[in-house]
């Protein structure tokens, strides 16, 4: 078994950008993720930015784990302005198991910390989408769904936070997920109203919702949200405020 090397794909290395969409067609279903096309188009205005030097407070990672050239695991992940956003993380089929994916994790809360820093914010988190268990569309893949849940919670202390969060694709009313989060500082738990615009930010930049475009989903989609989270000041993480109800009933 040779060591992994772990290192940005650069947009315009065609072969490495096919080994990226080997393993994305072959590690997420077609109901939670966007077409290949899209993701090229994606990568290209990216390239465009760096190379025009107009990122401001963005950044934009598309990283790879190599064995010997060939690309056996990737992540995309995005900085706005005062948070990190991570769309897909996923590991060859014929290298699972071997530990690539916690070490891929590790990389990607690295690179949201240097984000983080590069722009002095305090208090910086990586959020991420995870697909519900009780949504799968059979047993396999709820099993690989609740295998996935724990795998981020037990290795990056992931905090799966109580809100009703709507992925908006594909279909018309959207997918109702977890909105995961890793703080990048010792805070367990993060404000309403900051969650709120960091959700607006992705849903405009990553799925295009915005007044002018989508207007009626993006007003649906924000008031479900806005309806799970009523009057809270604070969101933690859905196991946290179980024991902290607990914790106020016994006391």
């Amino acid at each position: 078994m040779n060591e992994i090397q772990y290192r940005e794909i650069s947009f315009q290395d065609k072969q490495l950008i096919k080994g990226v969409q080997k393993i994305y067609e072959t590690s997420f279903r077609g109901e939670v993720r966007v077409p290949w096309d899209y993701l090229l188009c994606e990568f290209e205005g990216a390239r465009i930015r760096d190379k025009l030097k107009r990122w401001k407070n963005e950044r934009y990672h598309l990283f790879g784990g190599l064995e010997e050239d060939k690309l056996v695991a990737f992540f995309i992940s995005k900085y706005f302005f005062e948070f990190s956003y991570s769309t897909y993380m996923a590991v060859d089929l014929s290298y699972r198991n071997r530990d690539i994916g916690t070490q891929m994790g590790w990389k990607l809360i690295e690179i949201a910390k240097a984000d983080a820093d590069e722009f002095q914010i305090k208090d910086s988190v990586l959020l991420f989408e995870v697909e519900k268990p009780e949504y799968a569309s059979n047993d396999s893949v709820k099993v690989e769904l609740e295998e996935r849940i724990q795998f981020y919670k037990t290795k990056f202390e992931a905090i799966y936070l109580d809100i009703q969060y709507i992925q908006p694709l594909p279909m018309e009313d959207g997918i109702e997920m977890y909105l995961a989060m890793v703080p990048l500082s010792n805070k367990n738990f993060i404000e309403s109203d900051r969650l709120l615009n960091y959700i607006k930010i992705i849903y405009e930049l990553e799925y295009h919702l915005t007044p002018q475009k989508n207007a009626s989903k993006l007003g649906r989609n924000m008031k479900i949200i806005r309806d799970s989270i009523k009057n809270r000041k604070k969101i933690f993480g859905i196991a946290n405020l179980y024991l902290l109800i607990k914790y106020l009933i016994a006391s």
